[in-house]
């Protein structure tokens, strides 16, 4: 059906009417709950993926990615005609009038973007393209690649003409995992950068016709492909310094998450909260893509350098706090047995990749320890094939031969439980915590200072102590300067 040259209320009312063809290249955990949106517009939706597996779970209306709210109507999709997925994706392209590609985009071990996914994917769409087709970037790239590398393969594929044939437009994806289908249709407003403005308009209005909030039309892909980097590696940045923020208060005697959130009260204060270290696909990654085109212009960016050096110190960090906490028990790291809760990089995902968690048990076994590690996403079997250390069935197992704890993951399992919970669980007292969310309410620590050995990442020796030697020797220099008696 012809979208690309009509106008914006024409393009609307074709979508509300339920006769358009999308078509979504990548079935993964973002790709899937996408497509579902659009079934649930009405849309008729072919996933592309060259995952045979997935491609016939989806065509058999089974959902594996069953932690991800709205998926559990994907039986009911598929039955009634809006969903099914092929591994034939130049037939997807041409039977769609709208191809939204959403294939993996990453960076090898050197930091270098690996875009063969998409290559892949673009060489095969344009086998398929048809005329006044609407195809749009959805997955987050080094800027220039929608109007550079898309731009040239679609068009030497298909022999038509971008931005006169068909539209071409980048538009992030703006989702987190666990809440991927609600953040597209209502959460955030989408941006849009055609390579034109014949296709900025046509994709604009298409997605006005698809989401419950603004879209904003901007001056082209690079601007759209930057404004999520730029998110990204804002984020990325905080976090390091959220994190520098959190040894000054160890340092100082103080909770960095009251510092944090009392600051936070003014509207210029932003400040993230720190952890163990940054994991996802997302916000470790996307300034690579960055520092990438920075350095093909001899030129590098320093703030993540830092930012990166600081991220990677995190999990001798937490191994530092556990080193001290097992010391003051007169234990050492080799010979004990730690548990990890959590292995997600971030609550109530089932999503691993550069977790924090992986440092630190690789840490943790170098230094002799013996690890059993617990998550509620995660079967025992799972854990040991994934990170080849004893998965837990439960909490009681993981925690009641423990010598000490490490908190890495904030699951909500893990937020809803009291201190008191984690002590009976324990039989070897005291029990010894790492907290690297935070998530233990430091006046339940005070209170069962007897039966607990506590340290979190910002809340450090000293906050137990009531000051500091940093903060001593403060005092005794300005004495000393000023000439004051003490």
């Amino acid at each position: 059906m012809k979208l690309f040259g009509l106008s914006q209320e024409q393009i609307q009312e074709i979508v509300k009417s339920g006769n358009i063809r999308v078509a979504v290249f990548g079935m993964g955990s973002v790709g899937l709950p996408i497509a579902v949106a659009y079934a649930l517009r009405h849309c008729k939706v072919i996933g592309v993926d060259i995952d045979r597996r997935k491609v016939e779970m989806i065509n058999n209306g089974i959902n594996y990615l069953p932690h991800e709210p709205g998926l559990e109507k994907i039986p009911e999709l598929v039955k009634k005609g809006y969903l099914k997925a092929t591994t034939d994706g130049s037939s997807a392209a041409s039977e769609a009038d709208v191809i939204i590609i959403l294939v993996p985009v990453g960076i090898d071990s050197n930091g270098k973007p690996t875009l063969h996914s998409l290559i892949s994917a673009a060489k095969t769409i344009g086998k398929g393209l048809r005329k006044d087709s609407l195809v749009i970037l959805e997955t987050t790239v080094p800027p220039g690649t929608t109007e550079g590398i898309l731009r040239r393969i679609l068009e030497r594929e298909s022999g038509l003409k971008a931005g006169e044939d068909f539209a071409l437009a980048f538009s992030p994806e703006r989702v987190k995992a666990g809440t991927v289908i609600k953040d597209f249709l209502e959460n955030y407003p989408k941006i849009v950068g055609g390579i034109n403005e014949k296709s900025t308009e046509a994709v604009a209005a298409f997605y006005s016709a698809i989401i419950n909030n603004k879209v904003i039309k901007v001056s082209n892909p690079r601007v759209a492909e930057l404004a999520k980097l730029f998110k990204g590696a804002f984020r990325y940045v905080n976090i390091a310094l959220a994190d520098e923020y959190a040894l000054i208060c160890e340092l100082l005697g103080v909770d960095v998450n009251e510092v944090i959130n009392v600051a936070n009260t003014e509207p210029y204060s932003m400040i993230h909260h720190p952890g163990p270290g940054v994991g996802g696909h997302c916000i470790p990654v996307y300034p690579y893509f960055l520092d990438y085109i920075l350095q093909l212009g001899n030129s590098e960016f320093r703030l993540f350098r830092t930012a990166r050096m600081i991220d990677l110190s995190m999990a001798k960090h937490v191994i530092y706090l556990l080193f001290e906490a097992l010391n003051e028990a007169g234990k050492t790291i080799k010979g004990s047995t730690i548990a990890i809760l959590g292995l997600a990089f971030r609550g109530d995902v089932k999503v691993a990749y550069r977790t924090p968690a992986r440092p630190i048990i690789e840490q943790l076994r170098e230094l002799g320890a013996n690890v059993i590690a617990h998550d509620p996403f995660y079967t025992p079997e799972e854990i040991h094939e994934n990170f080849n250390v004893r998965g837990a069935k439960d909490l009681n197992e993981a925690l009641s031969d423990a010598d000490a704890i490490i908190i890495v993951t904030d699951h909500t399992d893990y937020k809803r439980m009291s201190l008191n919970d984690f002590i009976s669980l324990s039989r070897k007292k005291p029990v010894i915590i790492v907290d690297t969310r935070n998530i233990i309410d430091l006046k339940e620590v005070f209170m069962n200072k007897k039966d607990i050995i506590y340290r979190g990442i910002g809340r450090g020796r000293a906050i137990f102590r009531g000051t500091s030697q940093i903060l001593e020797k403060y005092w005794h220099a300005v004495l000393r300067e000023y000439k004051i008696s003490e």
